[in-house]
């Protein structure tokens, strides 16, 4: 039994599929939903109820690439990498996020 707040959320998705089948990737959302990333912490418990091993849980978890294994970033930045952006000067638009955030962009 967990005893943090995250264990408790924890424990409280898993209680809605328990003794159902095929519902790994249905967890793995609703944890996503809630946490904004799949907490480690969860792989224990939850190998426990589908009873399989953490392991294999986290090759299914790291396969799917929409499914985050760390909470995502507090802002994210995005740059237009197609050919119609490089020709409206995204070079220039690189090398200042670049130079503002301290790290490479692409």
């Amino acid at each position: 039994m967990l005893q943090s707040k995250t264990g408790e959320t924890i424990e409280s998705i898993l209680a809605e599929y328990r003794g159902r089948q095929g519902v790994m990737l249905h967890i793995f959302h609703r944890l996503q939903e809630a946490f904004g990333y799949i907490p480690e912490e969860a792989m224990k418990p939850m190998a426990e109820m589908l009873k399989t091993h953490p392991s294999q849980l986290f090759g299914s978890l790291t396969f799917y690439s929409e499914l985050r294994t760390a909470p995502p970033p507090r802002v994210q930045v995005n740059q237009c990498l197609g050919p119609t952006c490089h020709l409206k000067g995204a070079e220039i638009v690189h090398e200042i996020i670049e130079t503002r955030l301290g790290s490479p962009t692409w």
